[in-house]
């Protein structure tokens, strides 16, 4: 299974341009629709996941490919290139949200093969960093579920991860 991460404004611009969201996995397209910085910031976004999403996470996945050959002749493709050489995007891209912690990782299938994440407000501030973990581990899990078999989805990282968090949320609270 793939996965790909989009900045929601992305997803929003392509709903606008009424485009499914699976046109994030069609870089040409994506181009017509987004501006070649735009694309730029995609790119590296996708190409250094493991710098803002956890490792577990992305390890239990194949990230989308996107290579610069995929845009083929497109007129902007050039320009695009020009921003990823551009120091800001050389050693890849962070999205602002994925650091503020008012904002919690989510997923959606995409296509059969293929969830997008992505970072969207939290709906209560006062819940724990694990409760949220947990609650994406448990929605990934769900949606992987739909097209692998359990036997290939309990050696993944993503499961071992959501194993020792519920482990974590069953130890009694110590009285010292």
């Amino acid at each position: 299974m793939k996965m790909v991460y989009a900045e929601s404004w992305m997803i929003d611009a392509l709903k606008a341009a009424h485009l499914p969201p699976t046109a994030l996995l069609d870089l040409p397209v994506l181009l017509d629709t987004l501006s070649p910085k735009d694309v730029a910031f995609y790119l590296a976004m996708n190409r250094s996941l493991t710098e803002f999403l956890p490792k577990d996470l992305v390890a239990s996945f194949s990230p989308i490919d996107v290579r610069l050959e995929l845009l083929g002749d497109h007129p902007k493709a050039q320009r695009v290139a020009d921003a990823l050489r551009h120091r800001q995007y050389a050693k890849g891209a962070v999205p602002p949200r994925a650091n503020d912690s008012d904002y919690k990782l989510t997923c959606d299938l995409l296509d059969p093969d293929t969830l997008v994440f992505q970072h969207i407000l939290k709906s209560d501030p006062s819940l724990s960093a694990n409760y949220y973990a947990s609650t994406l581990l448990e929605r990934v899990l769900r949606q992987m579920y739909t097209t692998l078999s359990f036997e290939k989805l309990v050696v993944l990282p993503v499961f071992r991860w959501w194993m020792e968090l519920r482990q974590q949320a069953l130890i009694p609270n110590k009285v010292v």
